[in-house]
């Protein structure tokens, strides 16, 4: 779909610590959030992957994965109602991507939000505990 004018950018930090997430779940966030940013791209611009651990204290330790493109960005009543289930601002798309997104992070004890300019474009944080407990209590190996 035109993404050969896009260049894709993947840095991955050396020697992340372990978190505990659902991989599957976690897959889904992100090939979500990607498949977006090539959408918003239209073809041309470039995306940035990077995953990198926090500076915070130990036990508010986390992994951020950060997804940044190019795009148009959006703006601000887009930004603020981006993960509410069904808002979309597409003519194709259910608008549930955001939302399921932010639900199956938060149930990993993550968090998810974005930043946006008109113009500049959007990132997405991505913030997941380091070696966490479901809320379950339930351990998940990565």
């Amino acid at each position: 779909h035109g993404s050969e004018q896009v260049a894709v950018r993947v840095h991955i930090e050396d020697d992340l610590p372990p978190i505990t997430a659902n991989s599957d779940h976690l897959e889904r966030v992100i090939e979500n959030v990607v498949e977006n940013s090539f959408q918003a791209l239209d073809g041309s611009g470039s995306l940035e992957v990077s995953v990198t651990r926090s500076a915070g204290e130990e036990k508010n330790a986390y992994v951020e994965i950060c997804i940044t493109d190019t795009g148009p960005g959006m703006d601000e009543q887009t930004i603020e109602r981006a993960f509410i289930p069904f808002f979309t601002t597409r003519t194709t798309g259910t608008g549930l991507g955001l939302a399921l997104s932010e639900r199956l992070v938060r149930a990993q004890g993550g968090t998810i939000h974005l930043t946006s300019r008109e113009g500049v474009g959007t990132t997405m944080y991505i913030r997941l505990p380091v070696d966490g407990v479901l809320p379950d209590g339930e351990e998940v190996m990565a």
